[in-house]
């Protein structure tokens, strides 16, 4: 069956949609640093259609087809991970206002991101009551123990002061300093055994000192990446989900 796939934009924000019809359920699919909504789409867009989903996907703030420097061109790694939490920030405040503005007719929504996608999902469960599956992948809820953080010298150049300011903003983002801010009915967490960008033990960490949050976690053979066993396994577990 041919997915029907719609382009368009909403107040600056560049949106994507597959969909087939029938479909009864809505996901928002989230890319990671320096990709866009095409590249999360292709990956995950027709298994998700496949299940019953009207997909959505959006560039993320300074990404995709409104990409800024330091995204767009790729220039400065330190400097766009130093501030990757803005733009996590500022895409949910986005996606918030694509799904109450566009999508308002579906009473909860599931949510899944990829790498800086997955902060963005954690994130945006922090914001909203409205959430089904919580699906971040090879990702974290401990912003602060992010790797930004952990190489001072990458840095050298910036004023310590800002540097100071954006951890502050994080640790004011950070779900696991505030889990009781969380809500959705169930997650689906998936991390790589090998991952060092994203290290898997921030994640088992978190879940660990939170057994009253409902996480259904897994770890793949993999380092920082979705590979097939994942989209195959979540599509398993999506489809067993009552």
């Amino acid at each position: 069956m041919k997915i029907d796939i719609e382009r368009y934009e909403h107040e600056g924000i560049p949106v994507l949609v597959y969909s087939l019809s029938g479909y009864d359920k809505l996901i928002f699919v989230n890319h990671g640093l320096f990709g866009n909504k095409d590249m999360v789409m292709k990956l995950v867009g027709p298994t998700l259609v496949r299940l019953g989903y009207k997909v959505v996907a959006i560039d993320a703030h300074k990404h995709g087809e409104r990409g800024e420097h330091p995204y767009k061109d790729m220039a400065d790694e330190t400097l766009s991970e130093l501030y990757i939490f803005d733009v996590v920030r500022q895409t949910a405040s986005d996606l918030l206002k694509i799904r109450n503005e566009k999508y308002s007719l579906f009473e909860h929504f599931d949510v899944l991101g990829i790498s800086m996608g997955g902060y963005l999902a954690y994130y945006l469960a922090t914001l909203t009551a409205d959430i089904r599956h919580l699906i971040p992948i090879i990702s974290s809820p401990a912003f602060m123990k992010s790797r930004v953080f952990d190489s001072p010298d990458a840095h050298q150049n910036i004023d310590s002061s800002e540097i100071e300011t954006v951890k502050k903003r994080v640790e004011r983002m950070d779900p696991s300093f505030q889990p009781e801010e969380l809500s959705f009915e169930k997650a689906i967490v998936f991390n790589g055994k090998h991952d060092t960008t994203v290290p898997p033990v921030h994640t088992e960490t978190f879940i660990r000192d939170n057994p009253e949050l409902n996480i259904h976690y897994e770890r793949f053979d993999t380092g920082h990446q979705m590979v097939p066993a994942m989209q195959e396994r979540l599509a398993e577990l999506l489809k067993n989900s009552t």
